[in-house]
């Protein structure tokens, strides 16, 4: 099952934290006008016109505060998903005419890197980020698996959800990627035949002990 939700309203916020952020420049243009006001008042040179630069600075620094997009600030759209995401995803689905129980699901998220029109930049923290990221919701046992799998896009809007179950008895058949990409997760295909119907699922996960087991599952169905 799959669901989007286009929006094609440009994110100015995201767009201006991997531009050319003309915060950081205002920011440092008011802490220059703040240095050389008070250097003024104190040297008595100007002092009236030392104070107005001064008072400038001042409200200039207030602005570009508040204007200026931290990794911290521009995480936030992922960890929202990520806390509301069984609830809004996981626990909507429905197998065997009853509610799935998002309980057993492990959650796995990250920025992506391997589509094509992505904005890209390493934070001041180190860590590589793009305007896409995804969520995978994920169980798997001896008898069955299910994947709910999102992927948002920061600039647009846009989010595409999907769910896949199998059981035991179904036809799996899984691509693993043949190496880890210099950026970002892995990128797994996944293909499922019930009877005559087959899904193809492609889904993203990290480097992950718990993946790997969770894959061996559900190959072995």
């Amino acid at each position: 099952m799959a669901e989007d939700k286009p929006n094609k309203k440009i994110n100015k916020t995201v767009e201006r934290y991997f531009g050319n952020n003309l915060a950081t420049v205002f920011y440092l243009i008011s802490g220059f006008l703040i240095a050389g006001g008070l250097i003024g008042i104190f040297f008595r040179f100007y002092s009236v016109p030392c104070a107005a630069v001064t008072i400038v600075g001042v409200i200039l620094f207030f602005i570009t505060i508040r204007m200026k997009i931290t990794d911290k600030d521009y995480d936030e759209s992922l960890n929202k998903s990520v806390a509301a995401f069984k609830n809004d995803h996981v626990a909507t689905q429905i197998v065997n005419r009853k509610p799935v129980d998002p309980e057993p699901y492990d959650l796995f998220y990250g920025y992506l890197f391997d589509q094509p029109g992505l904005k890209r930049k390493v934070g001041k923290d180190g860590k590589p980020r793009s305007t896409r990221y995804y969520i995978s919701a994920l169980y798997a046992t001896r008898a069955s698996f299910g994947i709910c799998y999102s992927e948002y896009d920061m600039l647009t809007g846009e989010e595409k959800n999907t769910f896949i179950h199998g059981e035991k008895g179904d036809a799996v058949r899984l691509e693993r990627p043949a190496e880890k990409p210099v950026m970002g997760d892995f990128r797994y295909v996944l293909h499922l035949t019930k009877e005559a119907d087959e899904q193809t699922l492609v889904f993203h996960l990290p480097d992950d002990a718990l993946v790997d087991e969770k894959m061996n599952l559900i190959e072995s169905l």
